[in-house]
C-alpha cells in the first residue's frame, strides 16, 4: 500500500525540524563571514564550538560512570551551587549552617550581550523601543522580525536565525556584535 492509498494520504509529509533544517541551510552557505543565530550554543570568538580540555576530562568521568544524564533545573545543579557556597563563604560558615544563602547559576554572557545589543541598536535606529530584548530571559531572544525580514536579512548579511524571528543569544559573540547589530538595524529601517 503507498501512501497516496493508505488512511495517512491526508497528511502532508513532514518538513523537518525548523531548527535543524536552518543549520542545514547554514552550513551549505558558502559565504564567510556567515553568523547562526538560530542553534543554542555558544561560540567562541571565532565562531567555533569550544570545548575546554576540563570539560573533555569531566565526560570522560561521566560517560565512564553511565546512566541518565537529564537537563538541570534552572538554579543549576544543587551539588554545585553548594560547593560554590562553601568555596566563597567557607565550610564552617555560620550563614550556611543557618541556610539563609541562596545561590542560583547566571549566565551573565547572554544576558551581557542582551545589553550590548540593545544599546547598539538603539543607538542606529533613535525613536525604536529595544527594551524587549533585555526584558527576555534565556537563550533565544525575540528580534521583532517577520518572516520575510529574517529571509532578507539571511540573502543580505548571511546571519541565520528562526523563521519566527528568533535569534539564539549565545551567537552573538562581543566580535561579532557589531555586525549583527548593524545588520539587524539596516533590516528594520527598511
Amino acid at each position: 500500500m503507498t501512501k497516496s492509498q493508505g488512511p495517512f494520504a491526508h497528511v502532508a509529509a513532514y518538513a523537518g525540524d525548523p531548527i535543524l533544517t536552518l543549520n542545514e541551510v547554514f552550513e551549505q552557505d558558502p559565504r564567510a563571514g556567515k553568523m547562526n543565530l538560530g542553534i543554542g550554543v555558544c561560540l567562541d570568538e571565532r565562531g567555533q564550538l569550544p570545548v575546554m580540555a576540563a570539560v573533555r576530562a569531566a565526560e570522560e568521568r561521566i560517560f565512564e560512570k553511565g546512566g541518565a544524564k537529564p537537563y538541570l533545573p534552572m538554579g543549576g545543579s544543587a551539588d554545585f551551587r553548594r560547593l560554590a557556597q562553601e568555596l566563597v563563604l567557607g565550610t564552617s560558615s555560620i550563614a550556611l549552617r543557618e541556610r539563609r544563602v541562596a545561590t542560583i547559576a547566571v549566565r551573565t554572557r547572554i544576558a551581557d550581550m542582551r545589553v550590548k545589543l540593545r544599546r547598539a541598536l538603539e543607538s542606529m535606529v533613535p525613536g525604536r523601543d529595544f527594551s524587549y530584548i533585555t526584558r527576555q530571559r534565556g537563550m533565544f531572544s525575540f528580534t521583532g522580525l517577520s518572516t520575510s525580514q529574517v529571509d532578507d536579512l539571511r540573502e543580505r548579511s548571511a546571519i541565520y536565525m528562526l523563521w519566527s524571528g528568533r535569534a539564539c543569544m549565545t551567537g552573538v559573540t562581543p566580535s561579532n556584535l557589531s555586525q549583527v547589530a548593524s545588520a539587524l538595524a539596516e533590516t528594520f529601517r527598511h
